[in-house]
C-alpha cells in the first residue's frame, strides 16, 4: 500500500493504483510542460549548451513574442468583385435556360 496526497489529504492506495496514478500525472506533465517550453541543457563537462525547441505553439506566444504577422483572412477586393462577376454571369445563364432544365440546376445545386 502506498499514499497519495489528493484534495489536501493522503490516501492509501494499492501499489497498482499508485502506478496507473503517477504514469497519469507524468503523462498531463509532458502534455503541458515538456511539450510547450523551450529548454537548455548545459553540460558542465562537455562544456555544451543544447537548445530543444519547443514542439507546441501558441497563437498567442506567435504574434506577441515573435512579432510574426499573419496574412489577412478577410477577402481582398479584387476576389470580392471577382465573385460578384461570376454570380452576375450564373444569374445570366440561368435566365437563358428552360423551366426543366432551371429546375434541375437549382435542385443539384440550391
Amino acid at each position: 500500500m502506498k499514499d497519495l496526497w489528493l484534495d489536501g489529504q493522503y490516501i492509501s492506495v494499492t501499489d497498482e493504483v499508485y502506478e496507473v496514478y503517477t504514469k497519469g500525472n507524468r503523462k498531463n506533465k509532458y502534455f503541458t510542460d515538456d511539450l510547450k517550453k523551450e529548454k537548455i541543457i548545459v553540460n558542465q563537462e562537455k562544456e555544451k549548451v543544447r537548445f530543444i525547441p519547443s514542439r507546441e505553439d501558441s497563437y498567442e506566444r506567435l504574434t506577441c513574442e515573435c512579432e510574426k504577422e499573419f496574412a489577412d483572412l478577410t477577402e481582398c477586393t479584387e476576389d470580392e468583385a471577382m465573385k460578384n462577376l461570376m454570380i452576375e454571369k450564373v444569374r445570366e445563364a440561368l435566365g437563358i435556360l428552360s423551366e426543366t432544365e432551371t429546375k434541375i440546376v437549382y435542385g443539384l445545386f440550391f
